[in-house]
């Protein structure tokens, strides 16, 4: 174990409290932009902080179980947070779309298809855009079902507020 001063230690604590602060900004409150890689940036900085974390004031390299268990802690703790960013991120968004509704007439412009990586599953988008106080919004959803086609007019609502963070409205 690499003897660490304990100011150095509390340094240490405040700067990756700092970061899990910024990785729950990332993940929450700015998720919803087009093309926006701040849920995943966000998730990465939480979990990597936690993983950092403990190391200052524990010796996993004791035994193999203590390296074992801490393994297997830090995967659920990481799994967990994942869950739960996620579900607040949704809390969020359905809390600002309802309490500063706005409504439009989305048209399908395009479509596009990501893959995270090489054995990741491919993932479909269709691309729209709408008009909020004279500005073009360009968003894209997600489907699993080709049910869009090109210049397909679909209904949004979406915040007045952030108007990138939409819903489509069946």
């Amino acid at each position: 174990m690499i003897n660490i001063s304990k100011k150095y230690k509390i340094s240490i604590a405040i700067i990756l409290i700092s970061v899990i602060g910024l990785g729950y900004h990332l993940s929450v409150y700015n998720a919803y932009h087009y093309q926006s890689s701040n849920n995943t940036l966000g998730g990465l900085l939480i979990i990597i902080s936690f993983i950092i974390y403990p190391l200052p004031w524990i010796d996993i390299n004791k035994n193999k179980l203590r390296k074992i268990l801490f393994s297997i802690t830090m995967t659920i703790i990481a799994l967990v947070v994942i869950i739960q960013l996620t579900a607040l991120r949704h809390k969020y968004e359905k809390t600002e779309i309802a309490s500063n509704p706005a409504y439009a007439e989305a048209r399908i412009v395009g479509f596009e298809s990501s893959r995270l990586g090489r054995r990741s599953r491919k993932r479909n988008y269709a691309t729209i855009s709408y008009y909020f106080n004279n500005k073009e919004i360009i968003q894209r959803i997600e489907y699993h079902k080709p049910i869009y086609k090109r210049g397909q007019i679909i209904k949004v609502r979406f915040s007045s507020k952030y108007p990138e963070m939409f819903e489509v409205q069946k």
